[in-house]
């Protein structure tokens, strides 16, 4: 399914194509995506198919349920170490991630090729975190050496590296001092090189200056009055909206509830993590610290899209729509449930089918197609239709979409 981003990727590779490209042409990859981030695998991924799979999509599609099948493995690996004979219970979490994955909810990002950075991003960014974690022994050099090239290919995929890096630094408080100096140093210098050249939609907006007067005075108050309502407590607003997409849309209530429960059981963790047991000496176990860390990545992500898609939110006819982040809602919750459910082993004998049961009710409600949502959904894939039929002419993308 052919989508607006692949087209403008097209154009950017059409010197690579007709063997007429300068060598600054080459650069084109690592160049910032409409000023939001830097995507050269997927780019990459989309020349090679292309050049040698006569622009099918087969390979963007291989490359994103590899990358979802990376994640599950991962997922279910670790969760398999903390529960061990508990067979009931890694059977379980395991389900709770393939129905995450799977939901009608994620389907958008299932069917649409480009949005398979998302796959790649959180795939690298998994394994990055589990190399680092897999043992209760501090991580080695050796293992910072893989973890940082990891994260840095997870954000050659999207901005959900970039997070990643933000995040290795915390990692380090657990190890040696000189261990904790060189990777900050190391995620800020990354950070630095990779944010520059990018810039939000709406500080776009307040800057422009081609076009008709009328038009571009229109377009800064646009962005003028975005840049001054975005303040914290509506990134949050917006970010709770997102993570609970599409229970948000239709029950605005129940689902701030449960993204102020599921703030409540990460910060927990992070407390738990930090303040080692007094008796061990040790943090928390592997398992439990993958989740936190992927449930922290995919909460920094939704607040790095409120700073820079200010405009273009919930939803736009054609453009980004929070179908298109739910691959970020679906790794939140999987961290998130993964917390909860680590949690049985200090319940009261009989409470672990009461934990079960509320996890399933949670599941339902964050997961049925209902309402707006659904009205959207086909909406937007009866768009992404009209536009393929059409070739992505903007002549007929205009007639398509008055129809």
């Amino acid at each position: 399914m052919p989508w607006r981003d692949i087209f403008v990727i097209l154009d950017d590779l059409r010197p690579l194509l007709d063997h007429s490209a300068h060598w600054r042409d080459w650069l084109f990859f690592v160049e910032p995506h409409y000023a939001a981030h830097r995507i050269a695998i997927p780019r990459i991924l989309v020349w090679i198919d292309i050049c040698f799979f006569h622009g099918t999509g087969h390979l963007l599609y291989a490359s994103g349920w590899l990358s979802i099948l990376t994640m599950f493995v991962v997922y279910g690996r670790a969760a398999r170490d903390y529960f061990q004979a508990d067979r009931i219970a890694w059977w379980f979490c395991s389900s709770v991630m393939l129905a995450l994955i799977f939901s009608p909810a994620h389907l958008w990002n299932l069917l649409n090729p480009i949005n398979t950075s998302w796959h790649l991003s959180f795939a690298l960014a998994m394994l990055a975190f589990w190399v680092l974690v897999r043992n209760t022994q501090p991580p080695r050099a050796t293992d910072w050496v893989l973890a940082y090239g990891l994260a840095i290919l997870s954000a050659l995929a999207n901005f959900a590296g970039v997070i990643v890096w933000l995040l290795l630094p915390v990692m380090a408080l657990s190890g040696p001092r000189r261990n904790l100096v060189a990777v900050a140093i190391c995620s800020l210098l990354l950070t630095l090189a990779y944010v520059h050249g990018l810039s939000s939609d709406a500080a776009i907006a307040a800057s422009w200056n081609m076009g008709d007067p009328a038009v571009v005075a229109q377009i800064k108050g646009v962005g003028k009055a975005a840049l001054e309502a975005n303040n914290p407590l509506r990134m949050i607003q917006k970010s709770s909206i997102l993570l609970c997409w599409p229970l948000s849309s239709s029950h605005p209530g129940v689902a701030g509830l449960l993204f102020a429960l599921s703030i409540i059981v990460l910060a927990l963790a992070w407390i738990r993590n930090l303040l080692p047991d007094r008796v061990s000496g040790k943090g928390i176990h592997p398992w439990l610290k993958l989740c936190m860390l992927i449930a922290t990545l995919a909460l920094g992500v939704v607040l790095a899209i409120q700073l820079g898609r200010m405009i273009e939110q919930p939803n736009h006819p054609d453009g980004p729509s929070y179908e298109r982040y739910n691959t970020v809602v679906a790794i939140y919750w999987a961290g998130i449930f993964g917390l909860v459910l680590g949690a049985k082993e200090r319940l009261l004998a009989g409470s672990g089918c009461a934990l079960f049961a509320a996890i399933l009710l949670a599941l339902w409600l964050l997961l049925a197609p209902t309402g707006v949502y659904l009205q959207q959904e086909i909406l937007g894939l009866e768009t992404a239709a009209r536009l393929y039929a059409a070739g992505e002419t903007p002549a007929l993308r205009g007639k398509a979409s008055d129809k």
